[in-house]
């Protein structure tokens, strides 16, 4: 395989078709080249304007990893997680998804990675999914399976009585109106 360069002087379709492979491979729902065929339509092979110009960061969030999102659905992992960044139009960072639906949080050390190059994408793509193979293992197997039901349970628990609070303040609340608006009507 050929190492390519992310970023680019001109629209490099042969290498936005490379990443688009990579994000299949992956199964991730985003067209690299759809965006890139937009930006040409815009800038053409204006490379200065481009790059003085176009500033939008794009993220790839985790509810566009279809193929992960189903694989790791037990992880419960949030689907508004970024998996991926691409700054002014160049794959730039790979995000390591870190929060779980059941507040237990994982520390990776290194979860956000900068890349340069194709094989670094692919590389530590491939890197988040070794790791979260490893967590699904853990989270799931029978020694495990318990504790974490119990913690989503507790997560349950607090919630609930969250919102028994919020409804007892609530109608304390409206009986201090009540009073008020009484104590209005009498003077």
């Amino acid at each position: 395989m050929k190492t390519y360069s992310i970023s680019m002087i001109s629209f490099n379709f042969d290498v936005i078709d490379e990443v688009d492979k990579i994000f299949a491979k992956y199964g991730i729902n985003f067209s690299y080249r759809k965006m890139f065929e937009k930006l040409n339509k815009q800038y053409g092979h204006d490379m200065k304007t481009f790059c003085e110009e176009y500033s939008t960061d794009t993220y790839i969030d985790w509810e566009n990893c279809k193929a992960w999102r189903k694989k790791y659905k037990a992880l419960g992992i949030e689907d508004n997680q970024s998996v991926i960044e691409i700054e002014n139009g160049f794959v730039n960072r790979v995000f390591m998804p870190t929060k779980f639906e059941d507040s237990y949080e994982v520390d990776f050390n290194d979860d956000d990675v900068y890349i340069s190059t194709i094989d670094e994408l692919d590389k530590y793509l491939c890197e988040i999914e070794k790791r979260l193979d490893v967590h699904l293992e853990f989270r799931t197997s029978n020694d495990t399976k318990g504790l974490f039901k119990a913690l989503k349970d507790c997560d349950n628990d607090l919630n609930n009585y969250k919102k028994d609070i919020e409804t007892r303040k609530s109608k304390i609340e409206k009986s201090i109106e009540l009073v008020l608006n009484a104590k209005k009507d009498f003077t």
